[in-house]
């Protein structure tokens, strides 16, 4: 057997595995697709929300409020959500 006719076999062998074992090879296909996908989608929403928090933050300079929840006061003074905390005196 020359080299030539031992690829043509060992192509023959693989195309008939391949078509055999169809169902599997379409499930794991798309299984694989779906996940990088999926991972992809991940990574560029966590780029995209970082991104806006760093442009909605930083014409913050200085936040001063009541002595309460850091979260709370950032929250409600920069994005206005939540509650408002208790007035200075």
């Amino acid at each position: 057997m020359t080299i030539r006719m031992t690829a043509r076999l060992a192509l023959a062998l693989t195309r008939s595995s391949l078509w055999h074992r169809r169902r599997i090879l379409l499930l794991v296909t798309l299984t694989l697709t779906l996940s990088v996908c999926l991972l992809l989608g991940i990574q560029y929403l966590r780029s995209e929300i970082r991104q806006s928090f760093t442009n909605t933050i930083s014409n913050t300079d200085l936040i001063i409020g009541a002595r309460s929840g850091q979260l709370n006061l950032l929250l409600y003074s920069v994005f206005h959500m939540g509650d408002a905390t208790n007035n200075l005196s």
